[in-house]
Protein backbone atom coordinates (compact mmCIF):
# COMPACT_ATOMS: atom_id res chain seq x y z
CA UNK A 1 0.00 0.00 0.00
CA UNK A 2 1.28 3.35 -0.78
CA UNK A 3 1.49 6.72 1.12
CA UNK A 4 -1.04 8.15 -0.49
CA UNK A 5 -3.53 5.04 -0.27
CA UNK A 6 -2.63 4.83 3.24
CA UNK A 7 -3.17 8.87 3.93
CA UNK A 8 -6.72 8.40 1.61
CA UNK A 9 -8.01 5.81 4.09
CA UNK A 10 -7.30 7.88 7.29
CA UNK A 11 -9.63 10.13 6.12
CA UNK A 12 -11.95 8.53 4.54
CA UNK A 13 -12.56 6.97 8.26
CA UNK A 14 -11.93 10.43 9.33
CA UNK A 15 -14.15 11.95 7.78
CA UNK A 16 -16.90 9.47 8.03
CA UNK A 17 -16.46 9.46 11.69
CA UNK A 18 -16.63 13.25 12.08
CA UNK A 19 -19.89 13.21 10.18
CA UNK A 20 -21.27 10.71 12.61
CA UNK A 21 -20.48 12.83 15.25
CA UNK A 22 -21.57 16.08 13.83
CA UNK A 23 -25.33 14.83 12.93
CA UNK A 24 -25.40 12.80 16.69
CA UNK A 25 -24.43 16.61 17.90
CA UNK A 26 -27.36 18.25 16.25
CA UNK A 27 -29.82 15.09 16.73
CA UNK A 28 -29.17 15.75 20.28
CA UNK A 29 -29.41 18.87 20.00
CA UNK A 30 -32.43 18.87 18.51
CA UNK A 31 -34.04 16.33 20.29
CA UNK A 32 -33.09 17.93 23.70
CA UNK A 33 -34.40 21.18 22.78
CA UNK A 34 -38.18 19.88 24.05
CA UNK A 35 -37.12 19.25 27.66
CA UNK A 36 -35.09 22.04 28.14
CA UNK A 37 -38.19 24.18 26.76
CA UNK A 38 -40.15 22.95 29.39
CA UNK A 39 -37.08 23.38 32.55
CA UNK A 40 -36.31 27.03 30.85
CA UNK A 41 -40.00 27.87 30.99
CA UNK A 42 -39.94 26.80 34.48
CA UNK A 43 -37.32 29.19 35.73
CA UNK A 44 -38.35 31.93 33.63
CA UNK A 45 -42.08 31.20 35.11
CA UNK A 46 -40.32 31.21 38.59
CA UNK A 47 -38.45 34.39 37.77
CA UNK A 48 -41.43 36.56 36.67
CA UNK A 49 -43.40 35.54 39.77
CA UNK A 50 -40.76 35.13 42.46
CA UNK A 51 -38.43 37.85 41.80
CA UNK A 52 -39.74 40.25 39.32
CA UNK A 53 -43.08 40.53 41.06
CA UNK A 54 -42.93 39.46 44.14
CA UNK A 55 -38.67 39.39 45.24
CA UNK A 56 -35.63 41.14 45.17
CA UNK A 57 -36.22 42.65 41.37
CA UNK A 58 -40.10 43.99 41.97
CA UNK A 59 -38.63 47.14 41.84
CA UNK A 60 -37.66 47.18 38.57
CA UNK A 61 -41.33 47.22 37.76
CA UNK A 62 -42.95 50.93 37.69
CA UNK A 63 -46.53 49.87 37.87
CA UNK A 64 -46.67 46.13 39.33
CA UNK A 65 -50.61 45.83 39.60
CA UNK A 66 -50.27 47.07 35.75
CA UNK A 67 -47.86 44.66 34.57
CA UNK A 68 -50.37 41.94 36.05
CA UNK A 69 -53.51 43.21 34.91
CA UNK A 70 -52.00 43.44 31.23
CA UNK A 71 -51.63 39.70 31.25
CA UNK A 72 -47.66 40.05 31.15
CA UNK A 73 -46.91 38.28 34.23
CA UNK A 74 -48.20 34.93 31.88
CA UNK A 75 -47.09 36.11 28.87
CA UNK A 76 -43.30 37.51 29.52
CA UNK A 77 -42.47 33.77 30.71
CA UNK A 78 -43.35 32.83 27.27
CA UNK A 79 -41.50 34.87 25.36
CA UNK A 80 -38.29 34.82 27.24
CA UNK A 81 -38.54 30.92 26.60
CA UNK A 82 -39.26 31.33 23.01
CA UNK A 83 -36.14 33.82 22.36
CA UNK A 84 -34.01 31.49 24.58
CA UNK A 85 -34.89 28.76 22.13
CA UNK A 86 -34.42 30.97 19.23
CA UNK A 87 -30.84 32.21 20.49
CA UNK A 88 -30.20 28.06 21.10
CA UNK A 89 -31.32 27.08 17.61
CA UNK A 90 -28.71 30.06 16.12
CA UNK A 91 -25.84 28.36 18.62
CA UNK A 92 -26.75 25.02 17.08
CA UNK A 93 -27.02 25.96 13.59
CA UNK A 94 -23.17 27.99 14.09
CA UNK A 95 -21.54 25.52 15.72
CA UNK A 96 -22.61 22.80 13.07
CA UNK A 97 -21.55 25.35 10.54
CA UNK A 98 -17.86 25.52 12.48
CA UNK A 99 -17.39 22.05 12.84
CA UNK A 100 -18.71 20.78 9.66
CA UNK A 101 -16.28 23.75 8.25
CA UNK A 102 -13.02 21.81 10.05
CA UNK A 103 -14.19 18.56 9.48
CA UNK A 104 -13.94 19.73 4.92
CA UNK A 105 -10.57 21.78 5.73
CA UNK A 106 -9.08 18.81 7.26
CA UNK A 107 -10.32 16.43 4.68
CA UNK A 108 -9.52 18.99 1.76
CA UNK A 109 -6.13 19.26 3.29
CA UNK A 110 -5.06 15.70 3.25
CA UNK A 111 -6.59 15.20 -0.38
CA UNK A 112 -4.28 18.35 -1.67
CA UNK A 113 -1.27 16.04 0.49
CA UNK A 114 -2.33 12.84 -1.45
CA UNK A 115 -2.24 14.51 -4.85
CA UNK A 116 1.13 16.14 -4.25
CA UNK A 117 2.36 12.87 -3.15
CA UNK A 118 1.26 11.27 -5.97
CA UNK A 119 1.95 14.00 -8.74
CA UNK A 120 4.07 16.03 -7.37
CA UNK A 121 5.27 17.17 -11.20
CA UNK A 122 1.68 18.23 -12.10
CA UNK A 123 1.77 20.94 -9.26
CA UNK A 124 4.76 22.30 -10.55
CA UNK A 125 2.80 24.38 -13.23
CA UNK A 126 0.39 25.83 -10.32
CA UNK A 127 2.73 26.99 -7.98
CA UNK A 128 5.41 28.00 -10.78
CA UNK A 129 6.57 31.81 -9.72
CA UNK A 130 4.44 31.60 -6.73
CA UNK A 131 7.02 31.21 -4.38
CA UNK A 132 7.34 33.82 -1.46
CA UNK A 133 10.03 33.81 1.67
CA UNK A 134 8.32 34.35 4.81
CA UNK A 135 10.67 37.29 5.45
CA UNK A 136 9.67 39.14 2.47
CA UNK A 137 5.79 38.03 3.27
CA UNK A 138 6.60 39.75 6.74
CA UNK A 139 8.08 42.92 5.56
CA UNK A 140 5.56 43.31 3.13
CA UNK A 141 2.55 45.95 3.61
CA UNK A 142 -0.34 43.46 4.96
CA UNK A 143 -3.11 45.73 2.47
CA UNK A 144 -0.56 44.72 -0.67
CA UNK A 145 -3.09 42.90 -2.90
CA UNK A 146 -0.12 40.93 -4.98
CA UNK A 147 0.07 38.59 -2.19
CA UNK A 148 -2.82 35.90 -1.58
CA UNK A 149 -5.08 37.22 0.99
CA UNK A 150 -4.79 34.32 3.34
CA UNK A 151 -0.69 34.81 3.20
CA UNK A 152 -0.27 37.89 4.60
CA UNK A 153 -1.89 36.28 7.70
CA UNK A 154 1.17 34.41 8.42
CA UNK A 155 3.30 36.71 10.34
Amino acid sequence: MSEADAILIEVWNRLTSDWSRLTTFRQMGVLGEDAAREAIHRTNTYYVQQNLLNGEHRKLLKDPKGFVEAGLAETLPNEMTESSVKEFRRTLHAATLVFAHSILDAAMYDCVRICAIEKPDLWAEFVQGKKVSLGKLCASDRNDTNHVDHARFWC
